[in-house]
């Protein structure tokens, strides 16, 4: 047999591939190992003997001609996923018709889910890349590929195309990546947004409405006619949304689908792997299936919603018009016909003054002046909405309908009859209730500004009526004639007035919401009384004073700020005046040193900036996406001219770094990534340089000089990186809101598009320079301006908006009260708000989490089309990431996270082309957003390659684990990733709690972070300790204090493989580990490669050598060391690889068992012991040589051992035991 064997260039992990081609045929086979002429002779006769020929495209076979030597390897495969031996007895007798159509439909239905079912291609191409194929049934795949290529499609034949759609069905219902990736998406859109009661539809129907009355259509039918109309359209616009999003989602499946296929394919021989033309037609094919799928799911979607009465009634709400407008329509109605009676919900019940009704005195014993309260709201809201332009009308109604549900969730519904007899709903409003339901509950600083602002305006307004009572009673009683009276009224006076500064400072803090970026109103944060500051005389003309100038102006707004100004004032004097005690201060001091030492590598600001940046990039792309979907021009040119003006604001930008670096504070906005820090009181701001260096040097102490040093890159750099991206983000949003305000105004209507931004820059230019002013006098920007969305977009480009309504900014909201409660979790929880708004930026942009975020719900179904624009991009962005990401995953280039198995976890990182979280060797970990999702792509290829024999529930369930666990794989977040490794049971031990406290204690070592990175750049600083000790901490790692010895020069242990006892270098990407950027270093001999690439294959897990081993009876080898200070089982790991057995080295005599061992070549694969059988298979050979050598190596280190008294006494204890031992039971 003629064949030619052609190494191929390297594939997965840079790993050789052996292919071999048959002359005779132009079939070819690859491998992952050599292949003997024995092995190579058994494939291609098999291909010859099924008349298989490469040469000859125009071979064809129809279902029933398939040979039996194809069934008989496709049986092997089978009884190998299915654990069991079914199919192989099959195959023994395939002479018998029942055994043959058993095993051909199971054929054709696997290789059917091979070309339709994504997740099996994924999992092909992942099980051909790791170990779950033996060699023989990777023949056995290439047998079955081969053959299927010249069988004669379905729809060609004279049978079977019940069954062959039957198997397509099959392969696509229990397809979950497919549904996942594409289908939940879908899902999730046409089921959370509101469709067919919107834009011009509403126009649309409310004409209908008109003309079908003044026709002299009932107001009644009118109505019905239009609800059936509505229906129809949220049946029609929902199908349109899905078949439209579902076109898209099935365009990234059928691409991922064709790569996974295709680079699986070519591991075993079938083609050359991936290719964008193949790529493109199944991309357009599975857009036409998905639009069609997606089409239906939305129609579906749509059903439930227009036959829902709650949904049709929420809509048909804003299109009908309101009753004054109704009546008018049935005056025009011909005479004779019934008036319509107007149908009102329980909700417009509510507003009396809607109705021009008053309500009758209730018989039970309520109390009137509260209802006058939710009454003065009532008048409020509906003034509002009156006086409010026919244009924001709808927005208007909107804001009116979230206050009433508000306040009558504060208040008490009651039961009254109103003046004709009839019942209706009440509610009282009791004051004090009202202001406790108000505390510490999560809201969003708009719904603050926009409803419990307005809210706590009438109250106040109600609570300063009461208090002027109040006073009036209480000046009205004689002390001396009545004393209980005149105590009793001056207590009830006293309880007003409390009451209303507590009304003030809920008014003040909601109206200041958005500016302070407040989402929670919290009553421990209240400022001390007035009388408790000021004196109760003096406290008595403050509220006078106060109450005057409201009753004069009717500004309640003023009067709270007064009040609430004079507390505070008073409160920071009372608290100069008072000494933080000590142990607060410590403690913050603590807490700052550990944040700000932890970010103090160079590289830190770099990676904080470009993850910003990119995230700034990827929001212009999904704003060209939205100006896509929505078929808007204006919006995609607005996004794409965003990206591309960001230079003419870069001066701006370049300023407002310089002004952090000299003052340590941000120019633009309060908040940055260090949340914690920014509730510090006792740690002492930044120096300010911003009056030359040395006069800020010479007013600081000596404390102040060593926090700001600690600082300056971890804080000073960091937010001026922030700054950066910050201004650009502040200048760019502020100038395209100005361009849409410039686009719409009639006055610019023919100027060109040159003239509107030259005009928009220069009013952003105007705007941003009083915004710098107004945000340095500690001034709150107006809510809803444009320079507040501004801010407010700058701020979620750099992750530091308020937490998402998602279950990551619930943990992010319970984290952070808990830390603030508990300021010690600090050291476990730097970082809350920036983790978790990365994380929700990945989860509403992944299938299935999407369908949790109430966040992305809201936005999918705003009023403002451009927001809900915006959010269908997201989605679609997000799927296009996972596309990206899967089909990178399905070629092999992506690791994701090392295996849990601790012993195969450190035989994988032996090699020097693999790296955890890394894409083609270079890591990925630092750089969020876009780093989630490939990491998390790596986890779910990495999981199925490395697979052990299980079930799909238990493969899915553990790639959800794995997931999860990703989401804890970022440096911000290894606290709380340490923690979960504590609270494990399984992995937490006496030694992992010590090497877990050096590690922790190392990291308060100053400068730690910035030296390890600049020894590691220069190659000084080339390995890990192994931080047996605490001591470890101080001389494990460079800082300030360690700078004499950064090779360590024998003093501790350090990491080492657990095969050779080679010492493991740090991932150093040399100068470009400053940028972040860390890779592998590549210095392994052929010879050490190979033989990792063969323990990678058999997925070998090597145990780590025994602390305490047999042959000296148990003792601990950690607990003694050398005069350098390294323990003895530091010297034993190392000996391992250097001690020699007839004159050769481990890896010497490793290299002899794999290339030149017949026992060995012949062994089958595998990686278990126990059975005399198992012993004989590859993994357990191997592991019997290592431990053959650990053995000698702990022979030749006895002699030193024994010099060590306490090891000798140990050795001569057991050693007597034993000898008596064995007298005793007459083993002598």
């Amino acid at each position: 047999m003629l064949i030619q064997e052609l190494t191929m260039s390297e594939t997965y992990l840079n790993k050789p591939r052996y292919q071999y081609t048959d002359r005779v045929t132009g079939t070819t086979h690859t491998s992952t190992r050599p292949l003997t002429k024995t092995e190579l002779d058994n494939h291609f006769s098999k291909i010859h003997a099924a008349g298989i020929n490469a040469k000859d495209p125009e071979q064809k076979v129809m279902k029933g001609q398939t040979p039996h030597v194809v069934l008989q390897g496709f049986a092997k495969v089978l009884d190998r996923e299915k654990k069991t031996t079914e199919y192989t007895g099959l195959a023994e007798d395939l002479d018998t018709p029942e055994n043959y159509e058993v095993l051909e439909d199971e054929y054709f239905e696997r290789m059917r889910k091979y070309e339709w079912n994504t997740t099996q291609a994924v999992e092909l191409g992942a099980r051909l890349r790791g170990d779950y194929f033996n060699e023989e049934e990777r023949q056995a795949l290439n047998l079955m590929f081969n053959n299927w290529e010249r069988t004669v499609p379905f729809y060609k034949q004279e049978t079977g195309k019940v069954e062959a759609l039957l198997d397509f069905g099959e392969a696509m219902a229990t397809d979950w990546g497919s549904l996942v990736l594409g289908g939940a998406p879908t899902l999730a859109l046409t089921l959370f947004k509101n469709t067919g009661g919107r834009g011009v539809v509403k126009a649309a129907l409310r004409k209908q409405l008109e003309d079908s009355i003044k026709s002299g259509m009932t107001t009644e039918a009118a109505e019905q006619a239009v609800k059936k109309t509505l229906k129809k359209e949220m049946v029609k616009d929902s199908a349109y949304e899905g078949a439209k999003f579902g076109a898209i989602e099935g365009a990234i499946v059928g691409s991922v689908h064709d790569v996974a296929l295709a680079e699986g394919k070519e591991e075993i021989g079938i083609g050359e792997g991936a290719s964008i033309t193949s790529a493109l037609k199944s991309a357009a094919g599975g857009a036409v299936f998905g639009g069609i799928l997606g089409g239906g799911i939305g129609a579906g979607a749509g059903v439930a919603r227009a036959t829902s009465k709650k949904k049709v009634d929420s809509e048909i709400q804003d299109i009908l018009p309101e009753r004054a407008d109704v009546e008018t329509l049935v005056e025009g109605q011909p005479k004779g016909k019934k008036p319509r009676k107007t149908s009102f919900s329980d909700q417009e019940k509510i507003f009396a003054a809607r109705e021009q009704m008053e309500l009758k005195q209730a018989k039970e014993t309520l109390s009137k002046e509260r209802r006058k309260i939710y009454d003065e709201f009532r008048n409020l809201v509906s003034k509002t909405t009156s006086s409010t332009l026919p244009a924001k009308k709808q927005l208007a109604q909107e804001s009116e309908d979230k206050m009433v549900k508000f306040v009558e969730s504060l208040s008490k519904p009651v039961t009254v009859k109103d003046l004709q007899g009839n019942k209706r709903t009440a509610y009282e409003v009791d004051i004090e209730t009202s202001i406790n339901k108000m505390y510490n509950k999560e809201y969003s600083p708009k719904f603050m500004v926009d409803t419990i602002a307005p809210v706590a305006q009438v109250l106040q307004k109600a609570q300063a009526k009461k208090v002027n009572e109040a006073q009036q009673a209480f000046s009205r009683i004689d002390r001396k004639a009545n004393p209980k009276q005149y105590k009793a009224a001056k207590l009830s006076y006293r309880k007003e007035l409390d009451l209303f500064e507590e009304v003030t400072y809920v008014y003040d803090e909601s109206a200041g919401a958005a500016g302070r970026g407040l989402n929670k109103i919290q009553k421990r944060n209240q400022p001390k009384k007035i009388r408790e500051i000021y004196g109760a005389d003096n406290s008595v003309q403050i509220f006078d004073t106060a109450l005057e100038y409201q009753n004069i102006t009717g500004d309640t707004g003023a009067s709270s700020s007064f009040v609430n100004k004079l507390r505070k004032m008073g409160d920071e004097v009372a608290e100069e005046n008072v000494k933080p005690p000590a142990s607060r201060k410590i403690q913050e001091t603590i807490n700052d040193v550990y944040v700000h030492n932890l970010m103090n590598a160079p590289s830190t600001p770099f990676v904080n900036f470009a993850s910003s940046y990119l995230r700034n990039i990827t929001d212009n792309i999904e704003g060209i996406i939205a100006g896509t979907l929505k078929g808007s021009s204006q919006t995609a040119m607005m996004s794409y001219k965003r990206a591309l003006r960001q230079g003419k604001y870069m001066q701006l930008a370049l300023e407002a770094s310089k002004n952090v670096l000299l003052t340590g504070d941000s120019t633009i906005s309060r908040r940055t990534f260090y949340d914690v820090t920014e509730e510090a009181k006792t740690v002492p701001d930044d120096i300010d340089f911003s009056q030359g260096f040395m006069k800020g040097m010479s007013e600081a102490s000596t404390y102040e000089k060593a926090m700001a040093a600690n600082r300056f890159i971890s804080k000073r750099m960091m937010i001026a990186g922030d700054d950066i991206n910050k201004t650009i983000s502040f200048t760019t949003k502020l100038e395209e809101l100005l361009v849409t305000d410039l686009l719409q105004d009639p006055n610019w209507k023919g100027k060109s598009i040159k003239e509107i931004y030259e005009h928009a820059e220069q009013q952003t230019r105007l705007i941003h320079r009083d915004v710098l002013k107004k945000r340095m006098a500690g001034e709150d920007l107006i809510p809803d301006s444009y320079e507040d969305k501004a801010l407010k977009y700058a701020e979620e480009m750099t992750f530091q908006e308020d937490p998402h309504k998602d279950i990551f900014g619930f943990f992010a909201n319970k984290a952070n009260a808990a830390r603030n409660s508990v300021p010690i979790l600090t050291q476990i929880m730097p970082f809350i708000r920036t983790p978790a708004n990365l994380l929700s930026y990945t989860g509403d942009r992944t299938p299935i989490m999407q369908m949790f975020s109430k966040t992305l719900r809201d936005n999918l179904n705003s009023p403002d089309a451009a927001v809900r624009a915006k959010a269908e991009a997201s989605m679609v962005f997000g799927s296009v990431i996972w596309g990206s990401v899967m089909m990178m995953a399905a070629s092999g280039i992506i690791n994701g996270k090392p295996p849990t198995d601790k012993a195969k976890r450190e035989t994988r990182q032996l090699d020097d082309d693999y790296l955890p979280y890394s894409i083609d060797g270079v890591s990925i970990r630092r750089f969020d957003p876009l780093a989630r999702f490939a990491m998390i792509a790596g986890i779910i290829h990495d999981t199925v390659m490395f697979q052990d024999e299980q079930t799909q529930m238990e493969l899915f369930g553990e790639l959800v684990a794995g997931t999860a666990m990703s989401m804890l794989e970022m440096p911000a977040l290894d606290g709380i990733e340490t923690v979960a490794k504590f609270v494990n049971p399984r992995t937490v031990t006496e030694q992992s709690l010590k090497k877990s406290a050096a590690t922790q204690l190392s990291n308060y070592m100053p400068f730690v972070r910035l030296f390890e990175e600049i020894y590691s750049v220069q190659g000084k600083d080339r390995y890990m300790p192994e931080n047996l000790k605490l001591a470890d901490a101080f001389l494990g790692r460079p800082h300030l204090l360690n700078l004499g010895s950064p090779a360590y020069d024998g003093k501790i242990d350090l990491k080492r493989d657990n095969v050779f006892g080679d010492l493991i270098v740090k991932p150093n990407g040399g100068i470009l580990s400053h940028l972040g950027i860390t890779m592998k270093e590549k210095d392994l001999d052929p010879t050490r490669e190979a033989l990792i690439d063969e323990f990678t294959r058999l997925d070998l897990g090597i145990p780590p050598h025994p602390k305490s081993p047999n042959m000296f009876y148990g003792f601990n080898l950690t607990t003694i060391g050398t005069k350098k200070g390294r323990s003895y089982y530091d010297v034993f790991r190392e000996k391992t690889g250097t001690v020699k057995i007839a004159g050769r080295t481990l890896q010497e005599a490793l290299d002899d068992l794999v290339n030149e061992s017949r026992v060995y070549h012949f062994a089958p694969d595998g990686d278990t012991g126990g059975s005399l059988r198992a012993r004989k298979n590859k993994g357990t050979l191997i592991k019997n040589i290592i431990n053959r050598y650990r053995n000698r190596a702990l022979q030749e280190m006895s002699p030193e051992l024994l010099e060590n008294s306490k090891f000798k006494q140990h050795i001569e204890f057991n050693q007597d035991r034993e000898r008596r031992t064995q007298i005793f039971t007459g083993k002598n």
